[in-house]
């Protein structure tokens, strides 16, 4: 691991054990579960961590790659590659889930049918229930997106 890696895992190991430092605080010691929770100093440490996961994520697959590239072994294996093509069976999914509802109920009440419900679903499963409330969608994209460039990146390597 080369010493800007290490220090850029530093940088996000503090951020990821900050937030989760504050939300143990909140939880256990001030007993805060109410809506006022990402008021004060949690809303820039919620930032903070996400920033951090996905940082993580980036140093960890460029020293993985680059491991492999050192070791003389294909950079981009074929785990990573299955792993990326599988990233995108949630969405798939998802897709075939919101398709398959005839109507959007909300509430009770029958808001659209058709086209309209299955983009209507597509907002509320997707957005806010897989992207806010449990982030899938977000972390399945940084995945993606690493994956992009650390094989454009070797490609490029490859041919000079």
């Amino acid at each position: 691991m080369k010493k800007f890696e290490k220090v850029l895992m530093c940088i996000f190991g503090f951020g990821i054990a900050a937030f989760l430092a504050d939300c143990l605080f909140e939880f256990l010691v001030l007993d805060e579960t109410s809506y006022l929770f990402f008021l004060g100093i949690t809303k820039p440490l919620s930032y903070y961590f996400i920033i951090s996961v996905f940082g993580i994520m980036a140093v960890l697959t460029t020293l993985w790659v680059r491991k492999r590239r050192e070791a003389g072994l294909e950079p981009i294996s074929k785990a990573y590659t299955l792993s990326f093509f599988l990233s995108f069976i949630p969405f798939v999914l998802v897709v075939f889930y919101c398709a398959a509802q005839g109507e959007f109920v909300f509430m009770g009440e029958t808001m659209s049918y058709g086209f309209q419900a299955f983009l209507d679903h597509m907002v509320i499963t997707v957005f806010a229930g897989l992207c806010v409330i449990v982030p899938i969608f977000p972390i399945l994209a940084v995945w993606q997106i690493l994956y992009l460039v650390h094989r454009k990146r070797n490609r490029k390597k490859a041919v000079s």
